[in-house]
């Protein structure tokens, strides 16, 4: 996905001196868990990002995010914020996560039904539905770039309320959609979609509906 998103941008391959930034939640869990199950031993230099990063593309400036599901929105944050303040004219930003054994086993522990389909304010939702895949985009200071402008990035919000390790207040939610909203000097009736996330537990669905509440005025659909 690095691949494409940088011959997209009209970058070459040679990243040792463009920022890459990936998130994810499993990192490379997948590759422990197969040299748990086949008893070998893991070079554990081999199970970074970074390593392959750097064979792949010489890239020398690596940032990991593995906190959780927002990894990967953490990082796009960190890019707008190193284009903003003139650290880097170009950086890469990727997210990725398989589905692994641990993956599907702590869902596991939390849903006693099997959802069927995503309804993240369904009254009858069931939880979450695991998947896994990857996507990566190339975030440029405006006006510095050459290849085509496939998105604007207005504003990314980010906050960590250190609540709980699980289950951060109710308003942690609503103070960073504000956030995010005041960064991209956008209103909640600007907004079009609304694409929540969340682990589908009780917890969960009352952020859900905290997040909902602070787009309250949107006059777009909330994705199901």
């Amino acid at each position: 996905m690095v691949r494409q998103a940088v011959a997209d941008a009209g970058l070459g391959e040679d990243l040792s001196k463009v920022p890459v930034l990936v998130g994810t939640t499993m990192r490379e869990q997948h590759g422990l868990e197969l040299r748990w199950r086949d008893d070998t031993d893991a070079a554990l230099e081999h199970l970074h990002f970074g390593t392959a990063l750097n064979a792949a593309f010489g890239a020398s400036t690596r940032y990991i995010f593995a906190n959780a599901c927002s990894a990967t929105l953490y990082a796009l944050g960190m890019a707008t914020d190193m284009t903003g303040l003139g650290l880097a004219d170009t950086v890469v930003v990727a997210g990725t996560d398989a589905a692994t054994g641990c993956c599907f086993g702590t869902p596991e522990r939390v849903q006693n039904d099997i959802p069927e389909a995503l309804r993240p304010f369904g009254a009858t939702h069931k939880g979450m539905l695991m998947g896994e895949g990857a996507a990566a985009v190339v975030v440029q200071r405006a006006g510095t770039g050459n290849g085509p402008v496939r998105a604007r990035v207005r504003g990314v919000g980010t906050n960590c309320d250190a609540r709980h390790a699980t289950a951060p207040g109710l308003d942690g939610i609503t103070r960073v959609v504000r956030d995010a909203y005041r960064r991209a000097g956008a209103r909640a009736q600007d907004i079009d979609p609304v694409i929540p996330h969340g682990s589908g537990t009780p917890s969960t669905m009352r952020r859900r509906r905290a997040s909902r509440a602070a787009s309250s005025t949107a006059p777009g659909p909330v994705r199901r």
